[in-house]
């Protein structure tokens, strides 16, 4: 195994684990990802890559041709660099797959992921995430690719806020399974949700095995540090005051080991058609989980006393704050067995280590 996976990716364990329990379904099995080179894409094109399929992925072009996170795979996996939303590159890509001599798992990670960001980037957040899967839902069909799975990557801002639900109200009892009623609050939230029915619409009117995969908040070594928790990690690394949005809000965290465990085994074993949802099943307050991050890297010697500040200048705009996700994954465990395993102070060291050790620019 190619040592990098040692730092900030699986440990050896871990993969040892994940050859165990999905070697057999995917060893040889052609595989696109798409949003390769992202946080959750680069760990799961990792995983797939040790389970021995036949990986091609889509990043797009660069002028340096560089790889963000998968440069020591380059010689282990076949590259497309593609813009999603350019249809021709998008058809390249998908024709590599024609000669395949198994159905293709795609796994759609490409997005542009951003909730604060795609209030000034509308125009760009649905093109990315809309467009873009749709040329990859009809390019799939043109050239009539079997697939053995879709996976459509969804997310917990789909849902929004629960009918009626206020500052004040008991936020931890608000919980979500994969029936809950759709409202989301931001423009990234609403162009998930039109990936979501696009993977559908594919699925009803063209057979597609389609599962819609929404995820609660992840965590770990190489989330962009503009997320919350690298957010948090980077300022308390640079100043005794670490400054947030609204402390309030309540979120579920699911370490990334847990969250490509759960892909994997819902597009092996999953129906097609289907919909799950899956987070750790619990949730914790923004101040709270800052605090923790706080007093973590305090115990590591990483930082000394923090002081943690709201301010509200960094709000979400007007009333589009999303104030409590919580996840039901009992679908999700009965369908496949999968439950979480990596508690949020484990994997929160872990990416506390990796964010203070990597060198990564802050």
């Amino acid at each position: 195994m190619i040592e990098a996976l040692a730092s900030g990716t699986f440990t050896h364990e871990e993969i040892a684990a994940l050859k165990r329990d999905f070697a057999d379904a995917y060893r040889d099995a052609p595989v696109l990802i798409t949003g390769a080179d992202g946080f959750l894409g680069s760990h799961l094109t990792d995983a797939l890559v040790e389970l021995g399929a036949d990986v091609h992925i889509t990043v797009r072009p660069k002028a340096h041709r560089q790889l963000h996170h998968l440069e020591h795979q380059r010689g282990r996996l076949t590259l497309h660099w593609c813009d999603l939303t350019d249809r021709l590159a998008v058809d390249q890509a998908v024709r590599a797959l024609t000669n395949a001599e198994r159905p293709v798992y795609v796994f759609n990670f490409a997005a542009f992921s951003h909730v604060g960001y795609s209030w000034h980037l509308p125009q760009a957040v649905f093109n990315a995430n809309v467009s873009a899967t749709l040329n990859l839902l009809q390019s799939l069909v043109d050239h009539r690719i079997e697939l053995a799975c879709f996976d459509q990557v969804g997310t917990s801002e789909e849902y929004g806020n629960a009918h009626g639900l206020h500052h004040g109200d008991d936020l931890d009892e608000v919980v979500f399974t994969e029936t809950s009623p759709l409202d989301p609050q931001s423009i990234y939230g609403t162009s998930k949700v039109a990936q979501d029915f696009l993977a559908r619409n594919f699925h009803a009117a063209y057979g597609l095995p389609v599962i819609v995969v929404r995820m609660f908040n992840h965590f770990g070594p190489r989330q962009s540090l503009e997320f919350i928790t690298g957010e948090i990690i980077r300022q308390a690394s640079q100043s005794e005051r670490i400054v947030l949005g609204d402390l309030r809000p309540r979120r579920d965290f699911t370490f990334f080991v847990d969250g490509i465990r759960a892909h994997l085994a819902l597009a092996a074993h999953g129906k097609a058609g289907e919909v799950y949802t899956y987070g750790n099943g619990r949730s914790i307050t923004m101040k709270d989980w800052a605090q923790l991050i706080i007093d973590l890297g305090e115990q590591a010697g990483h930082w000394s006393a923090r002081t943690l500040l709201s301010d509200t200048d960094r709000f979400r705009p007007g009333d589009s704050e999303v104030l409590a996700l919580r996840v039901d994954a009992t679908k999700v465990r009965d369908a496949v067995g999968w439950e979480p395993t990596v508690t949020w102070e484990a994997g929160l060291r872990r990416t506390i280590d990796y964010v203070n050790n990597a060198r990564i620019p802050h």
